[in-house]
């Protein structure tokens, strides 16, 4: 009796420990549960991490190409621009070089014309009529009142091409000198100073 009571006991107490051994196996198998899903998680989210990287460093990489192509384009750009400004100043050097040789020309064919007619004298308008330059040609040195057909462009040479000073209205009185083929010199009626030059056609 006493050694059944014995292997009962040590049955009971094999049984508990059985019992604590499925518990902790329980638990420990709980925790494996837990442990895995959470390396799961990690694993996603270092996944994640890897992607957002990547991603990142492509930005960073386009960034860098587009920094790049903003950066040529901005030297184009400054090198077109500073082309440009060379031309307009080179254009503006010119023109007015020209304008000043234009005024020059100007000035000196005024002065010439002024030189040689310093003494001519010019013929009081006391009739109002006009004057036919195709008859008598005495005194033809002297300066003739006309009278123009047409509007008419006061020029600064004997060209149709030279500089225009100023347009005279059809109908309106000058006195002028024949100067070369065509050509007439205009008189100032009140300075007796030539004013430029008149075609033969406006008369």
């Amino acid at each position: 009796m006493k050694q059944k009571a014995l292997a009962k006991q040590k049955t009971e107490k094999y049984a508990e420990e059985i019992k604590d051994f499925k518990m902790k196996a329980e638990k420990y198998r709980m925790q494996a549960e837990d442990n895995e899903k959470s390396v799961r998680k990690y694993k996603a989210q270092l996944e994640r991490l890897e992607e957002e990287h990547a991603l990142s460093k492509q930005e960073l990489a386009n960034a860098r190409d587009r920094e790049k192509q903003s950066a040529k384009m901005l030297a184009e750009m400054k090198a077109t621009n500073a082309a440009r400004a060379e031309k307009l100043k080179m254009e503006r050097d010119n023109n007015q070089s020209s304008a000043k040789r234009s005024e020059k020309r100007s000035l000196a064919n005024l002065r010439e014309a002024q030189a040689m007619d310093a003494n001519a004298s010019l013929p009081k308008d006391s009739s109002g009529m006009q004057v036919d330059l195709k008859k008598s040609n005495s005194n033809s040195s002297r300066p003739r009142l006309v009278s123009l057909k047409t509007d008419c462009n006061l020029r600064s040479k004997p060209s149709g091409s030279s500089s225009k000073m100023k347009t005279l209205s059809r109908g309106e009185k000058v006195f002028v000198k024949k100067y070369k083929s065509s050509w007439y010199r205009s008189y100032d009626s009140k300075t007796k100073q030539s004013s430029g030059f008149i075609s033969r056609g406006c008369f």
